[in-house]
């Protein structure tokens, strides 16, 4: 079973249509799909029933990983709000 995060601004609201049909073939093949947002759910909530998860502009990664989520992919039309520099050279570096 693979987790999947998906970005809300500019990539869900890019084509909500073409997400949900994406959404409902990943759930119905077992992976599990939820919402990662830079936006602060104070000020700025999502109606959608899934899990959304909002980082108030936290890098993505980091703040999942404090609550025990490790997706396995990322999909973001900002892709450096996943993790920080450090993160991604941290990661990205032998």
């Amino acid at each position: 079973m693979l987790t999947l995060a998906l970005d809300w601004d500019g990539t869900y609201t890019a084509d909500p249509a073409l997400w949900d049909q994406f959404i409902e073939l990943c759930e119905s093949r077992g992976h599990k799909v939820l919402i990662c947002t830079g936006r602060d759910k104070r000020t700025d909530p999502i109606e959608k029933h899934m899990p959304i998860y909002y980082t108030s502009n936290e890098p993505k990664k980091a703040f999942l990983a404090r609550l025990g989520i490790h997706p396995d992919i990322f999909t973001d039309d900002t892709p450096e709000r996943i993790c920080s520099a450090y993160e991604f050279l941290e990661d990205n570096l032998d």
